[in-house]
């Protein structure tokens, strides 16, 4: 069974990859999104659309800058927290519901959302098949090291 589901997910993310590259390309989605959310998307090798989105920036002396996109409609620079800065994400959600509905990408990729270190925030688009592959790529590499330990020791007890 795990196996099984292991090499189905694959090919399902091969299949998926191999429509999305095309349409990333063609379609410029990266552009369209860092002109959109005013944040440097970019495309990593596996597939996935992904973006940091942080309210303070650090600027060339090392110093720390407020980003004007995260207060752009708040008005207060002073309000630099996480209520603020997820309704500016969610504004955005928006906008990139938009654009993945025009390129018509909608049943092929998820986003997700996670909290990184001092208010940033990691943005990812990935293909729809990617989350259950590395679940099933971590329970096919256990098989195999369980195999890999399993099948020295049944040799030497059966010879």
């Amino acid at each position: 069974m795990i196996i099984f589901n292991f090499f189905r997910y694959l090919f399902l993310y091969i299949k998926y990859y191999r429509i999305l590259k095309p349409a990333y390309t063609e379609t410029q989605i990266a552009r369209k999104l860092t002109e959109t959310c005013k944040c440097n998307f970019r495309i990593d090798w596996i597939g996935r659309l992904y973006a940091v989105l942080n309210p303070n920036v650090q600027n060339m002396w090392g110093e720390f800058e407020e980003n004007a996109n995260v207060y752009e409609n708040f008005g207060d620079k002073n309000q630099n927290n996480n209520e603020y800065i997820t309704a500016w994400i969610m504004r955005r959600l928006a906008f990139i519901n938009s654009i993945i509905h025009a390129d018509n990408l909608f049943e092929l990729v998820g986003y997700e959302i996670k909290p990184i270190e001092n208010d940033n925030y990691l943005f990812v688009i990935f293909p729809l098949p990617l989350p259950e592959l590395r679940t099933w790529t971590k329970r096919f590499l256990i098989l195999l090291g369980v195999l890999a330990i399993l099948i020295p020791i049944l040799l030497v007890i059966l010879l």
